[in-house]
């Protein structure tokens, strides 16, 4: 029998959750733009663990240091915290158990997604160098997508009400910047900023919505993973809007 897209999913997040468990959470931390609160275990004999880790010292090979760098699995346990779309958020270690208060964060997908981020980011933060989905590398393939599924309908639900917009967008965890008529940036991952922008209509011109990403911040997400943040982000901003926004 063939896996199931159920099966595909399951197996996608295992193989997610062992990769980063091979990871060192305080690196983690410095890298994703994090926090991590080991625990501190209660021992019986400080003294004792004192004199095992100098004995371990000297039978040490001359030159040699203990791992580090995020590379090397850690035995620690603790939590990374940090923001997302405005709010705290936590992730247990080793367990990977997601405390997010954000509704929008509560599934899989946003989950999945936060663990290729801890993967993958480069530690290097975003600018203010906003592009398209189109204008990524590869992105021509589902540029297309976001526009039919996501711009235009948000474009023609706001084409007049801007503020009708704005209300929503903050009321999600947004903070308003200035790059269209009003612009909104979320932060659904710490240095993963994802923009909607938006023209209100005119007589000359029909409403546009964009979805931007900062070229920086792009490159801590496999592609699809910023496709999907854009459909969850622009339906989160439908069902915001009210009653309108589910015609």
């Amino acid at each position: 029998m063939s896996p199931t897209n159920e099966d595909k999913h399951r197996e996608a997040y295992a193989s997610a959750e062992a990769e980063v468990r091979a990871l060192e959470p305080s690196s983690i931390a410095a890298r994703c733009g994090m926090r991590w609160q080991g625990e501190v275990l209660a021992l019986a004999d400080d003294a004792a663990l004192t004199d095992d880790a100098a004995l371990a010292d000297e039978a040490a090979p001359a030159g040699s240091t203990s791992s580090g760098g995020d590379a090397a699995p850690s035995e620690a346990t603790g939590t990374l915290t940090f923001q997302a779309l405005g709010t705290a958020t936590s992730l247990t270690w080793p367990a990977l158990s997601f405390d997010a208060v954000h509704p929008v964060l509560h599934n899989f997908a946003w989950q999945l997604i936060a663990l290729h981020y801890i993967r993958m980011a480069t530690g290097r933060r975003p600018g203010t160098d906003w592009v398209t989905y189109r204008e990524l590398p590869d992105g021509l393939f589902y540029a297309n997508t976001i526009t039919r599924e996501v711009e235009q309908p948000l474009a023609r639900l706001f084409a007049t009400d801007p503020e009708g917009f704005r209300r929503a967008a903050l009321a999600l965890g947004g903070t308003e910047i200035d790059v269209a008529d009003v612009a909104v940036a979320f932060h659904p991952l710490p240095h993963v900023p994802v923009v909607f922008a938006l023209w209100v209509e005119d007589e000359e011109f029909p409403a546009k919505m964009s979805v931007l990403y900062e070229r920086e911040g792009a490159a801590n997400l496999p592609l699809q993973d910023l496709r999907i943040l854009a459909d969850m982000l622009g339906a989160a901003l439908k069902r915001a809007a009210g009653p309108q926004g589910r015609r």
